[in-house]
């Protein structure tokens, strides 16, 4: 399993979760951990071995827009709802462009014989 979870200690990523963050309501996160119950719950899997790497992109005011507008449950909302959320997130770009960190998280696990 592959995650890219954004840097919560950047400033951009902050702007953004005070964006979209509202619009999340009950959809599941990764942050929730939930998703390692069901890893414990098997003898399927054994032997998780967790990896860590630093990770970036660099979006101009499109491409912020595009990012924010990919997150399900912002592509879900109505386009009443949708438009402002990709101006803000085009602003936070303005004529430049940003740098958004992240922490790339591999997870592997063998599968039982």
């Amino acid at each position: 399993m592959i995650w890219n979870r954004r840097r919560e200690d950047a400033e951009i990523n902050v702007a953004i979760s005070e964006l979209v963050e509202r619009y999340r309501a009950g959809t599941p996160a990764h942050g929730t951990a939930a998703w390692r119950e069901a890893f414990e719950r098997t003898t399927l899997f054994g032997g998780l071995e967790e990896h860590e790497f630093a990770n970036e992109q660099i979006l101009d005011a499109e491409g912020m827009a595009d990012r924010l507008g990919s997150i399900s449950f912002v592509a879900a909302l109505p386009e009443s709802e949708r438009a402002p959320i990709l101006d803000a997130a085009r602003a936070l770009a303005g004529d430049g462009t940003v740098t958004i960190p992240y922490r790339t998280e591999v997870m592997i696990w063998t599968r039982s014989a």
